[in-house]
C-alpha cells in the first residue's frame, strides 16, 4: 500500500511543506507528554519510539552542533526502490520537532539520502540553528 501512495502521490513542494510540518507538531506534542529533556535524552527517546513502533532501526553520531541520524528500514521508504524522491520527510518534521521541544533549542533535520533511492538506509542531518 506505501508504494502504491508513493506512486499516486507527487511529492510537490507543498506536500512536503506539509509533511514535515505534521512530523513537527506531533514531536513536540509526544515530548511534552512524556517530558523528554536534553539531547541525550531526546535522541535515546527517538531511538526506543522506532524500536518499539517497528517502523526503522535507528542509530546516531553527534557532535556539539550537529548529527548524523540513519534509519534502516524506514517505514516510508523500506521495499521501494530507484525513486527520484526522499520519503521520510514526516520522521525529519518528527525528530525535528523532539529535539526542539526537548533541549529549548532549535534544530534543523534534513534527509541527505534515502533507501527508496537506492541508498541501504536513510541518513538524515541535523543540526543547530543559531
Amino acid at each position: 500500500m506505501q508504494t502504491l501512495n508513493y506512486l499516486l502521490i507527487e511529492q510537490t513542494p507543498g506536500h512536503k511543506t506539509l509533511t514535515k510540518h505534521a512530523g513537527l507538531i506531533s514531536g513536540k506534542k509526544i515530548t511534552e507528554k512524556t517530558q523528554t529533556r536534553g539531547l541525550e535524552e531526546a535522541l535515546q527517546y527517538i531511538q526506543e519510539l522506532h524500536q518499539y513502533l517497528k517502523t526503522g532501526d535507528m542509530s546516531w553520531e553527534k557532535k556539539t552542533n550537529h548529527m548524523k541520524i540513519e534509519i534502516k528500514e524506514s517505514i516510508y521508504s523500506a521495499g521501494i526502490k530507484n525513486t527520484d524522491t526522499k520519503l521520510c520527510t514526516y520522521l525529519e518534521g518528527l525528530m525535528q520537532g523532539i529535539l526542539n521541544q526537548a533541549t529549548d533549542e532549535r534544530w534543523e533535520i534534513i534527509e541527505t539520502r534515502c533507501s527508496a533511492q537506492g541508498s541501504d538506509r536513510c541518513t538524515f542531518h541535523g543540526k543547530k540553528l543559531p
